[in-house]
């Protein structure tokens, strides 16, 4: 249960043993008001991982997809590549954070 790989403090690169690093990584962590997390078990990977205060959480659930199952995903794809004039080929890059 939980995150599927470790990150923040518990991320395999981070070294612990060095307490400039680490400190750096605190103070970011701990500049962040609001972490929105789906349920408890994220909320105790973040309390793990950046040292997430309670207050700080805030829990909203796991968003309702059954919407976007249901769509004409080719018919909206075409009534949005008109309305933004695109005639080709569209390819999205999407980062995720490491």
């Amino acid at each position: 249960a939980g995150a599927l790989k470790k990150f923040g403090l518990e991320d395999h690169s981070v070294d612990l043993t060095q307490k400039e690093h680490v400190d750096q990584y605190c103070a970011v962590y701990q500049a962040t008001d609001k972490y929105l997390v789906g349920g408890q078990q994220m909320a105790d990977c973040f309390e793990k991982a950046f040292g997430a205060r309670y207050e700080q959480l805030l829990s909203f659930g796991s968003p309702r997809l059954t919407t976007y199952r249901h769509i004409d995903r080719h018919a909206h794809q075409q009534k949005l590549k008109k309305q933004l004039g695109i005639q080709n080929k569209v390819a999205v890059y999407l980062p995720t954070y490491r």
